[in-house]
Parts: structure tokens; C-alpha cells; sequence
């Protein structure tokens, strides 16, 4: 892995599908101390539990034929939505606080749909980016996992 630098009153997004941790570093780059500024926990149900719809027909316009489309893994949109708010989120901090570095820690499928929702005030302080999956460890472990 790559070392990634990161300074005093850094930001760092460390998120998965359900949780999201908006960290602030009041340390410095050699000796992290990563403060929570917010959390945000939802749960995601597996599809079956959130039921399902009969899949939609297409209709082709030339011939009248009909297809039948895939079933929506409702358990997935509910993942790209909880994404689709940790970036917003980060617009409105971005926007509230005098942020001037951020970092996003999250597994790679993650970061793809992060990027594609960030607001341009974000992409501005965007520092670097780490393709982990460390939502789930306590702060102080995610600190050992972040210093050079």
C-alpha cells in the first residue's frame, strides 16, 4: 500500500455499504488521533426480507415482443443509496466547516459509487483514497491501519 500522509485537522471518510465515519485527525501525520465528528449506522436487510416486485416487461416498439428484465436487488439499492447520502453528507461539511484535506477509506466498490456522487466543493480538498474495508474496526485500529 501506498503511504498516504495524513496532517493535522485532516478529514477522513471511512465508510462500507452501512457505515459511514466522518473522522478528524487532531493529531499529526506520524501519530494519528482520529476524532469522530459523525456516524451514521443503517441496517440493510437481505432482499428476501424486503420483499420483491414481479420483474417488468419491455416492449420492443418494431415487432410488439416482449422481454421480461431482471429482478432490482433492493438490498444493493439500498447500499447505493446509504452511499449516495455519506457524499452528500460530505458536501454539507464541506460546505459548513473549513476543510482542506480529506481522505476516503472505503472497500473499492464503494469508492467507485462515492466518486461518482461527489460534489465538486469535495473533489477540491479529496487528498488521496484508500480501496479498505476498515468501517467495521474501532477507531484506534483504524488509526493503526492508516499510519505510515
Amino acid at each position: 500500500m501506498k503511504t498516504i500522509k495524513i496532517p493535522n485537522k485532516s478529514w477522513v471518510l471511512v465508510c462500507d455499504a452501512a457505515k459511514a465515519l466522518l473522522l478528524r485527525n487532531d493529531g499529526d501525520g506520524e501519530h494519528l488521533n482520529l476524532t469522530p465528528v459523525k456516524i451514521e449506522i443503517e441496517d440493510h436487510p437481505p432482499t428476501h426480507e424486503l420483499g420483491t416486485s414481479p420483474p417488468g416487461r419491455a416492449f420492443a416498439s418494431s415487432d410488439g415482443r416482449r422481454s421480461a428484465m431482471s429482478e432490482s436487488n433492493l438490498h444493493e439499492l439500498a447500499e447505493e443509496r446509504f452511499l449516495a447520502s455519506a457524499a452528500a453528507e460530505l458536501a454539507r461539511q464541506t460546505r459548513a466547516q473549513p476543510i482542506e484535506r480529506l481522505l476516503l477509506v472505503a472497500p473499492a466498490k464503494a469508492l467507485g459509487f462515492l466518486r461518482k456522487h461527489l460534489d465538486p466543493s469535495v473533489d477540491e480538498v479529496l487528498s488521496g483514497e484508500v480501496a479498505k474495508d476498515l468501517a467495521h474496526l474501532p477507531v484506534w485500529e483504524i488509526e493503526r491501519h492508516l499510519t505510515p
